[in-house]
């Protein structure tokens, strides 16, 4: 299954509509959706594995921080879907963020 079918699917099971998916970029492509009416953006992030077995997620541009919700994507196929000011809360100063250590 590729990134842009596993956005879809967790899109559609948190009931959101997909309005608009951007032009596919080095993470993925950002995501436009409403729920109940309101509109939320998503940006899409691809993650690393790491030598000591722990995922990486490379920091968000600056010109995306301002978005609703980040997804993320483990190479094994799991999307993590949050909150952007939860992510960036958790992110180190540099702007990464290391899951699953």
């Amino acid at each position: 299954m590729n990134n842009i079918a596993l956005i879809k699917a967790v899109l559609k099971k948190n009931k959101f509509k997909i309005l608009s998916i951007g032009k596919l970029n080095a993470n993925g492509p950002d995501v436009w959706v409403t729920k109940n009416g309101k509109p939320y953006s998503i940006e899409i992030k691809t993650c690393r594995i790491t030598k000591r077995n722990s995922v990486q997620v490379y920091p968000v541009e600056k010109n995306r921080i301002k978005d609703d919700f980040i997804a993320i994507i483990h190479p094994s196929g799991y999307v993590l879907f949050e909150p952007m000011y939860h992510h960036l809360n958790n992110c180190t100063p540099k702007g990464y963020r290391t899951l699953w250590a």
